[in-house]
């Protein structure tokens, strides 16, 4: 094992070089003698406390690195000082630039490494994390396409969650809060919010915008369905090809928060375009009135250009938010 290195020069009061000064080293942590020795391999101990100080006064000695370093106490005749917290070890000798690197390479075997306090392996993307036990646990990376965040709810503290490349939603306005064309009895196939458009089966429908609908969201979009005769409506969004193109062949999440003022099945779905980019055929139902929610003839949505890729349904309680 190789020890790190440590140098001084012991002084009397006046300034002077105290030659053939007795040295004491203790380790800070606990006031014990510490195991020194003057050679770098520790194969040479020198006797603790001794007068090994040279006939110049110069002090060499090795010692492992420790929590909070080492007291050198130095004594000549009458005079004594005492040095508190003195580092040692080998980090002090490489540049924090390459200290992973040249000690990692430098010790290749596992038992080397965890005797120089490194992890026996490390594998590409992997994090360590503080347990319970105040120690450093290793967790895996995550699988490709996904990203770690901090959740104190988690055994480990960590949450893996699909990447949305810096993009906590693709949906743009999704609330429905900036309403520039402030319309009121929307048909088919028309925007109303801005980027939302209505969906209905066979008249208008009049949207608007709610204020603090729930706690977290001040604003939110309302429907009304005032027609004599009932009718399926919704609404939806279309995200440009160049802010969701990173998504193909990855996963994606639809949170939606929605209430009814009566307890009836509401369904939700992404749907994938594979038409030309940005020339989206945007009223994506084919019939209201078919139970089957894939793509085709006689069946929900359109069968040219588009693929459910999810599609799912909530019945929340009247007037509760889900």
């Amino acid at each position: 094992m190789s020890l790190g290195i440590w140098t001084g020069v012991a002084q009397l009061a006046a300034g002077g070089v105290a030659a053939n000064a007795t040295v004491e080293v203790r380790r800070e942590s606990d006031n014990g003698l510490a195991a020194i020795c003057s050679d770098r391999a520790g194969t040479a101990p020198i006797v603790n406390p001794s007068a090994f100080a040279d006939a110049y006064g110069r002090i060499v000695f090795y010692a492992a690195g420790v929590d909070q370093g080492y007291s050198i106490k130095v004594t000549k005749d009458a005079f004594t000082y005492t040095l508190h917290n003195q580092p040692m070890g080998l980090a002090r000798e490489f540049d924090a630039a390459v200290f992973w690197a040249g000690v990692w390479a430098a010790t290749t075997a596992a038992a080397a490494r965890l005797a120089q306090g490194f992890p026996a392996i490390v594998a590409k993307g992997d994090a360590w994390y503080g347990s319970a036990a105040d120690t450093l646990v290793k967790k895996a990376a995550p699988a490709n396409g996904m990203a770690r965040m901090a959740d104190s709810s988690q055994s480990d503290g960590w949450l893996d969650v699909p990447h949305m490349y810096g993009t906590k939603n693709l949906l743009i306005n999704p609330d429905g809060g900036i309403y520039k064309r402030v319309v009121v009895a929307t048909a088919d196939d028309t925007y109303f919010a801005d980027r939302w458009y209505i969906l209905s089966q066979t008249s208008t429908v009049t949207p608007s915008v709610l204020t603090n609908p729930e706690d977290g969201y001040a604003r939110g979009v309302r429907i009304t369905q005032s027609q004599a005769a009932a009718q399926r409506f919704g609404f939806a969004q279309i995200i440009e090809g160049v802010y969701c193109k990173h998504l193909r062949g990855q996963s994606g999440v639809l949170v939606p928060r929605v209430r009814i003022s009566n307890s009836q099945a509401i369904r939700y779905a992404i749907l994938a375009w594979t038409g030309t980019e940005d020339a989206v055929t945007s009223d994506a139902v084919n019939d209201w009135t078919s139970g089957d929610y894939t793509d085709g003839a006689a069946k929900f949505f359109v069968d040219t250009g588009y693929v459910p890729l999810v599609v799912g349904a909530a019945t929340p309680s009247v007037l509760r938010v889900r």
